[in-house]
């Protein structure tokens, strides 16, 4: 079984801190904000995020499908 929105929800958010910690201690050593992505570091906790920000959006399409899904057996089983 995959991960709950809880826990994925909770990783985003540990993964969008430490991308604004790493930003910031890019900003204190006098990088711009337009060369952020020339730091390895920085490119790959974006990536994390972009990621885990698209599990959260599929566990979201999963749960309107499964609610729907529930919704149509209930019909079902109250038509016969």
């Amino acid at each position: 079984m995959g991960t709950s929105r809880q826990i994925t929800e909770g990783q985003l958010a540990e993964a969008r801190e430490a991308l604004k910690k790493h930003s910031e201690v890019l900003t204190s050593k006098g990088v711009t904000k337009e060369n952020f992505p020339r730091d390895p570091k920085w490119r790959k906790i974006d990536a994390q995020v972009r990621q885990i920000y698209k599990r959260v959006n599929k566990i979201g399409e999963i749960e309107a499908i499964d609610a729907e899904l529930k919704q149509r057996k209930s019909e079902t089983a109250d038509a016969e």
